[in-house]
């Protein structure tokens, strides 16, 4: 752009320089005179005049000088004395840089083709060219930003205030040089980290889900295994992790500097620790009594298909899996309970509301024979249609559904009953119709 604008300056100076020499249209032709020995016509030296003014604009952006005669076709013009005083003190005004001459010398090849027949519209063109090559600069987006391919801005910016990025869990700033790695910040291979240790979780708000107590441990103290609670939503460690792979939550510190770490951290929380207990409405403590995890108490009901194509080996993998579900179960010492059902062509409940605990699989019968099985399922119906579902089955069970029926309870009119009206057409299944269940039993 500089270059740019000093072109144009000497232009405009030339400009006016030479409107002050005469018509414009005779410009080229009154300014060169031609010696008493040239026996060329009027015609031929108007051209060899045109070339002359070219040579000499090359002259004066290239070599600095003006000529006060120029040679061409083996013929010499002589520069008029006003015209070459003129442009001798335009020289000492408006020096062309160095620059500028080189860049000229450059393009020779183009003022070896050109001639000039008028100066001042040669000049005014070059003006009107200005505008338009501003305009299209201006329009050349050619910020940093959009020309670093390299993320450089974003590196330096890093360089110079640090990562920006919190840990998703204690929420200590990422302190990993990543101006040091070529890969993008959080990519494979530059992952964030707390090299030099992460927080107490309590920090920024976490507490046990039963004592609500807050967690004093740090981000790498925590096991696989261990489930934390991030508002409505329960995770193992181990899913947290999977679930934000821009972030390394091992530690980067020996165990004797994580120890040494986390105890000063827990100075620092017995003098600050009420604050953000009462923010968070965390129960504050200064260490943390061992966790009991409770599990949750179910019913499980187990329904097993002992006909004959179970028999061998399939019987014996079916029997495995139920009695490590058993073990596995009554090693959470819960209250758990268990129906298990076999069917064939019959049906045995070996087990019903039973303690998961007292449960001998070994008691449980291979039944043989075909299989016949019946589902019967009590529902209101009150639910939108489920019609991509009943699709499902159909595709995955129609073949085997011998037959279907639905018994509907309650007002005729009700969007429930039209609901169950069109899963029983879907599935081409009969249809009986009870007021109240009362009403069923005495039809039955």
């Amino acid at each position: 752009m500089p270059m740019i604008q000093i072109s144009i300056l000497f232009s405009i100076g030339l400009l006016d320089t030479v409107s002050k020499l005469g018509a414009a249209a005779r410009f080229v032709n009154d300014i060169f005179i031609t010696e008493e020995t040239n026996l060329l016509d009027a015609n031929e030296n108007l051209i060899n005049k045109k070339r002359c003014m070219a040579i000499l604009l090359h002259e004066y952006f290239t070599k600095q000088i003006i000529l006060a005669s120029v040679i061409h076709n083996g013929k010499t013009y002589n520069l008029r004395k006003d015209a070459l005083d003129a442009f001798r003190l335009l020289l000492k005004q408006r020096k062309p840089s160095a620059t500028l001459s080189v860049i000229t010398q450059q393009i020779k090849s183009v003022y070896d083709e050109i001639s000039i027949a008028n100066f001042v519209v040669f000049l005014q063109t070059l003006l009107k060219e200005k505008d338009k090559l501003l305009k299209d600069l201006n329009g050349f987006k050619s910020d940093f930003k959009r020309i670093d391919n390299q993320d450089t801005y974003a590196r330096l910016l890093d360089k110079v205030r640090g990562c920006p990025d919190l840990c998703p869990c204690c929420k200590r700033p990422c302190d990993v040089d990543h101006t040091q790695i070529k890969w993008k910040p959080g990519s494979q291979y530059n992952e964030h980290r707390c090299l030099s240790g992460h927080t107490l979780r309590a920090m920024n708000g976490y507490k046990f889900e039963i004592t609500e107590e807050a967690s004093l441990f740090m981000c790498e103290q925590i096991r696989d295994d261990n489930v934390i609670v991030i508002g409505p939503t329960r995770y193992q460690w181990l899913q947290f992790k999977k679930e934000h792979p821009d972030w390394i939550f091992d530690s980067a510190l020996n165990d004797v500097g994580l120890n040494r770490l986390h105890g000063k951290f827990l100075t620092v929380w017995a003098k600050i620790g009420p604050k953000p207990c009462e923010k968070y409405r965390m129960k504050y403590v200064t260490h943390n009594i061992p966790q009991k995890i409770v599990h949750k108490t179910y019913h499980f009901i187990l329904l097993l298909d002992a006909s004959r194509s179970m028999h061998g080996d399939r019987w014996d993998h079916l029997m495995a899996a139920v009695q490590e579900f058993v073990r596995r179960r009554s090693e959470l010492k819960t209250n758990d309970r268990i129906t298990i059902i076999v069917f064939s062509d019959k049906i045995e409940t070996p087990f019903t509301d039973k303690e998961i605990q007292n449960v001998d699989v070994s008691q449980i019968p291979y039944l043989d024979g075909c299989t016949s099985l019946v589902l019967h399922s009590h529902v209101d119906g009150e639910d939108c249609y489920p019609e991509s579902e009943l699709d499902q089955i159909l595709e995955a069970h129609d073949t085997v559904i011998k037959r279907f029926w639905t018994l509907a309870l309650g007002d005729e009119k009700s969007t429930s009953m039209k609901t169950l009206e069109k899963i029983n057409e879907k599935m081409k299944g009969a249809f009986y119709d009870r007021e109240t269940s009362a009403g069923k039993n005495q039809g039955a």
